[in-house]
C-alpha cells in the first residue's frame, strides 16, 4: 500500500494527512427489511415530495432532476418490531430529505421524533 503524506499549514496549526487507499471487496451479510413500493407512493402521495423537516425542495433546487425525489422514513423502525407489520403510510412514514433522515438516524439509540429534528434545525439556525 502506498502512503502520501503531506504537511498543510493553514496558520493556525499543522494537520498531518496520509492518503489510505480504498475500493477493497469485503463480504457481508446482514438482515434487510422489505420495504413496500406502494406504501412509499402513498407516503408520497400523502405528505408530498419536500421535505417535512426542513422544507428542502429538490425540484426546486434541482429542477426536473430532482422532481420526485424524497426519502421515505419509517417513524418506528422496521427492526424495532421483530415481525412483519402493516404500516399506514399517514401516520407510520415521513417524507424527509437525506440530511434530515441521516439526523434522525445519526445515533441509533436516539431516533429522533419530527418534532424533535425541527426544534433542533430550529434551535441551530
Amino acid at each position: 500500500m502506498k502512503l502520501v503524506s503531506d504537511e498543510i499549514d493553514d496558520g493556525l496549526e499543522s494537520i498531518v494527512t496520509e492518503n489510505k487507499e480504498e475500493g477493497k471487496k469485503i463480504a457481508y451479510y446482514t438482515t434487510r427489511y422489505e420495504r413496500s413500493a406502494i406504501n412509499r407512493r402513498n407516503a408520497i402521495k400523502y405528505h408530498g415530495t419536500v421535505c417535512q423537516g426542513c422544507g428542502f425542495d429538490f425540484e426546486k433546487v434541482y429542477g426536473k432532476r430532482g422532481k420526485g425525489f424524497i426519502e421515505v422514513h419509517h417513524i418506528k423502525p422496521l427492526y424495532e418490531k421483530n415481525e412483519i407489520v402493516e404500516i399506514n403510510p399517514k401516520t407510520d412514514l415521513l417524507c424527509v430529505c437525506a440530511n434530515c433522515h441521516r439526523m434522525i438516524h445519526a445515533k441509533r439509540d436516539t431516533i429522533l421524533t419530527l418534532d424533535q429534528l425541527k426544534k433542533c434545525i430550529k434551535d441551530n439556525t
